[in-house]
């Protein structure tokens, strides 16, 4: 973009995006926007400090098996039947067999 019309009374919000270069190294970066008017009478100069950070190792989130349940506890009596399902998401970084079993 390389002008945007404002009417006499209005306002108008511009945004800067850019996205770095892989090229680009770690350091620090200056960004110079200048706004005019065509005929310069007005001018508006605005900076943008901008910091590349090396990319970090993506941090290891959680793994493992995750187990949920409606009923986490039963009551009933000692020969009663119980059904209920439990949901299992697996957050390995592999497919895996599982065996669920129940104790008393």
């Amino acid at each position: 973009m390389t002008s945007v019309h404002v009417p006499a009374g209005e306002d108008k919000t511009l945004t800067f995006e850019t996205k770095a270069d892989k090229s680009i190294k770690p350091g620090r970066y200056r960004f110079r926007i200048v706004g005019e008017t065509h005929d310069g009478r007005f001018k508006l100069t605005e900076n943008i400090n901008i910091r590349v950070i090396e990319k970090k190792e993506e941090i290891e989130k959680d793994r493992g098996i995750k187990l949920t349940t409606s009923y986490p506890v039963f009551r009933g009596p000692v020969k009663g039947k119980f059904e209920f399902s439990v949901d299992m998401e697996n957050q390995l970084d592999k497919d895996a067999n599982f065996d669920l079993f129940a104790t008393e």
